[in-house]
């Protein structure tokens, strides 16, 4: 059976978000788009974020 640990909070979760985009501009080029939230919510406070990151990447092939 499993036990809880002693300063488990029945009444707070952490919350993890991630979306990614990917686009094909051509077979050699893929350009991505990406966006991840972690933050924490309890019955005090309302889905409060602490770490947000956005990035945007691009992918291209050379061909010699």
């Amino acid at each position: 059976m499993y036990d809880e640990p002693e300063d488990y909070d029945e009444t707070s979760r952490d919350l993890f978000l991630q979306l990614l985009f990917s686009y094909e501009v051509n077979p050699r080029t893929v350009l991505f788009l990406g966006y991840s939230e972690t933050g924490f919510e309890n019955q005090d406070v309302w889905r409060t974020a602490t770490d947000r990151t956005l990035f945007l990447k691009l992918g291209y092939a050379f061909v010699w």
